[in-house]
């Protein structure tokens, strides 16, 4: 996913987070994060825009997230 955050790193902010890591229990409790992987685009003011859960095709999150930059810029 590397090449997403070149991609969109101008528009978009990407966070990693390790569930095993005690200091992000509170981020994984308000966006209802698990210990499978996942994926998720909130908004600026912190909403969910959207939620994936498992594998994810990097050329299907890039197709989103190319819609989603469009919308912000109309």
């Amino acid at each position: 996913m590397d090449g997403l955050e070149e991609q969109f790193g101008d528009y978009i902010d990407f966070f990693h987070l390790d569930v095993e890591q005690h200091i992000t229990r509170d981020i994984r409790f308000e966006y209802t994060l698990t210990g499978r992987t996942q994926y998720v685009l909130i908004d600026a003011e912190g909403n969910i825009v959207q939620k994936w859960f498992g594998y994810l095709d990097e050329a299907q999150l890039a197709a989103f997230m190319t819609e989603y930059v469009a919308s912000l810029e109309a």
